[in-house]
């Protein structure tokens, strides 16, 4: 098992699953979201996980962000990206990922915020939610999804008042929400 920490944005999703639903494995199994605490082992232990996440929000206050950009990962999803807040979500994660999860900091990959809404590899390749590598690149199917997606014209605001932890089972297939924490802190 893994625990993962996430925002889910309160705003019309309808238009984000337009493309999800063509595009992204995971439309079935979790709605949109932007991921501040990637997949730990379980094994950090459920109290634990959760005494640090109170921890560090306690000190948070809800702030507004700004989605409006597309960019492509370099395993090769689109992303619907931040054009304001970026900076506080990664303070945020990076405070997130403070003493027995700063192991689990991924240096070697950038973080960009962002709203997966697509994954672009070839039908034969296998992506490894645990272990991300860049594998073989589908640019047709991209260039489409890419063109929908500009198309569309993704521009909102939201105010991230709230983070969910949840659980994820060992092959990425079932994923379950075990706790809401809410940022009322007294300062960010």
């Amino acid at each position: 098992m893994y625990y993962c920490l996430a925002y889910f944005p309160k705003v019309e999703t309808d238009r984000i699953n337009k493309i999800r639903q063509r595009y992204d494995p995971t439309y079935n199994l979790v709605s949109p979201h932007l991921t501040v605490i990637f997949p730990v082992p379980s094994s950090v232990g459920k109290k634990r996980i959760i005494n640090h996440i109170d921890t560090v929000l306690k000190n948070w206050r809800p702030f507004q962000i700004h989605f409006g950009g597309l960019k492509k990962s370099w395993d090769h999803w689109l992303f619907l990206t931040l054009k304001n807040g970026e900076s506080e979500i990664k303070r945020l994660s990076k405070e997130l990922y403070s003493g027995f999860l700063s192991e689990y900091y991924r240096d070697d990959l950038e973080f960009i915020p962002h709203i997966g809404i697509g994954l672009f590899i070839k039908n034969n390749s296998q992506y490894d939610y645990k272990n991300p590598q860049q594998l073989t690149f589908d640019d047709k199917t991209y260039q489409q999804a890419l063109s929908e997606a500009e198309s569309i014209g993704f521009d909102f605001k939201c105010i991230i008042n709230n983070l969910e932890l949840l659980e994820l089972n060992d092959d990425f297939t079932r994923i379950r929400p075990i706790k809401k924490f809410v940022l009322e802190g007294c300062g960010t």
